[in-house]
């Protein structure tokens, strides 16, 4: 099986008016990764537009990391270098920028950050908007402060190994209960991400920590999470590291490449 170990990024969580007082500053970089047409309606002060399709490649059903280098090769254009604190915002309870935060992370950055607010909330608390197309100065990027490859990627075998020789390894579906029950992977865990994000907190860690009690999960232990996209689940994994557990992961491809595949095996709650 594929060797699972501990990462040890943790994301930060950043308010909003944190980041407006050191806006100025080149050692952040803020990132809308909401559809290009929002962020020219309105957007945070000094931040760029990299959508979330960037980092996405779309096979069938399931959503892929996108191609090591195109990637490159947008962040290095966007100045997003290893050596900025990311942040990333979106308009979706973070789960489009927990996605972000989680494929960057596979590509060797470690000063990642998720605004504290959504979008849509920034913008109920008042706080001032820019519209068009912005600007963002790079500064002096250096091309080798862009990671080149993704460092490992949980794939359906990783899985398929999993499941069939029961490895100590937790495995969480992060989808609503009745998709849950209408057919999950089989061994693997339900705990919705509503439960774990809401409208004004990123990680609701009480839910967390009632989850990980309730069924005896320890922090030491390898814990995969999966959901429709890769998108709720990497929120959830974020949530999990916040309380410790270190070494957690994400099927990004999730369960859309999972049940595209007539020869994996499925669970549903009558079974």
């Amino acid at each position: 099986m594929q060797k699972l170990s501990p990462s040890g990024y943790d994301i930060q969580v950043i308010t909003p008016q944190d980041y407006l007082e050191h806006r100025s500053s080149e050692d952040i970089i803020l990132v809308d990764v909401r559809r290009l047409v929002e962020y020219k309606a309105g957007h945070i002060p000094g931040a760029i537009s990299m959508p979330f399709t960037n980092f996405i490649k779309m096979q069938g059903l399931a959503l892929y990391p996108a191609d090591a280098d195109n990637l490159r090769r947008h962040l290095y254009e966007s100045g997003i270098t290893k050596d900025k604190l990311v942040i990333c915002y979106d308009n979706l309870h973070w789960r489009h920028a927990s996605r972000v935060l989680y494929t960057l992370e596979l590509l060797g950055y470690e000063r990642l950050a998720v605004l504290g607010t959504t979008y849509d909330r920034y913008v109920e608390l008042g706080y001032e908007v820019e519209r068009g197309t912005g600007e963002k100065s790079m500064g002096s990027v250096n091309e080798a402060g862009v990671a080149a490859d993704y460092r490992y990627i949980i794939t359906k075998e990783t899985i398929l190994e999993l499941v069939n020789h029961k490895h100590d390894v937790t495995l969480v579906d992060t989808r609503a209960a009745a998709d849950y029950v209408f057919g999950h992977i089989p061994t693997a865990l339900n705990l919705p991400w509503q439960e774990v994000a809401s409208s004004d907190k990123v990680f609701n860690l009480s839910k967390v920590e009632e989850f990980t009690k309730e069924l005896g999960i320890r922090k030491d232990e390898p814990i995969i999470f999966y959901c429709e996209e890769g998108t709720s689940s990497s929120l959830v994994m974020y949530a999990f590291r916040q309380l410790g557990y270190k070494n957690t992961h994400t099927y990004l491809p999730s369960y859309s490449e999972w049940i595209s595949d007539p020869q994996l095996p499925v669970c549903r709650e009558e079974d």
